[in-house]
């Protein structure tokens, strides 16, 4: 038989266990819905859905949520940057002469971005959200500038290329858009505690 006390134990584990996790998926959600409300590129269900495929979010603060945004930017960057390797690796893929500078380009473009998100998930867990916050643009950027390419190419030829790194570059951005807003947020944060 159980005993009074043990179970009370055990419910008030539980709606400890069931409380923290609410605050949490409300510091995601928040987090979130405050980032898509400043940043109008930034699709508030891409936010929610790219910080919850992590389950340190779970139980992370704001700062947290920083370095988990930044670091599924990372992962995100690697493997574009290998998928364009894989494609300039493809010459039988159709438009490759076309394309090829610009994949070049854009292989550039990415392993830049991965040298800067390094050095924002080092300024950010140093509480340098200002250089992170430049990093991170600067990360960014890549994903456009890589699409401005194929663009820039369309317009000064006879014929189009298509991108075909539409997908990559959009996903990538939304993820660095998390980022930036997240330090944003930091950095308003702190600027009020002053």
């Amino acid at each position: 038989m159980n005993h009074p006390s043990s179970i009370s134990l055990t419910v008030f584990s539980l709606l400890l266990l069931i409380s923290h996790n609410g605050a949490a998926e409300d510091i995601t959600l928040e987090t979130c819905r405050k980032s898509a409300e400043s940043s109008p590129n930034l699709n508030y269900t891409s936010c929610v859905n790219s910080l919850q495929s992590d389950p340190r979010s779970s139980t992370a603060n704001l700062q947290q949520l920083g370095i988990i945004s930044m670091e599924l930017s990372l992962r995100n960057a690697t493997y574009i940057n290998s998928y364009i390797k894989k494609l300039l690796n493809d010459r039988d893929l159709d438009d490759f002469s076309r394309i090829e500078k610009y994949l070049r380009d854009c292989s550039e473009l990415y392993g830049d971005a991965i040298s800067n998100i390094e050095e924002a998930i080092k300024a950010f867990d140093a509480y340098d959200s200002f250089s992170a916050n430049i990093k991170m643009s600067a990360a960014m950027d890549s994903s456009t500038t890589c699409e401005d390419g194929f663009k820039d190419n369309n317009s000064n030829q006879n014929y189009s290329a298509v991108s075909p790194l539409v997908r990559e570059d959009y996903d990538f951005f939304q993820l660095t858009a998390v980022s930036l807003a997240i330090t944003n947020l930091v950095r308003h944060s702190i600027l009020l505690s002053m």
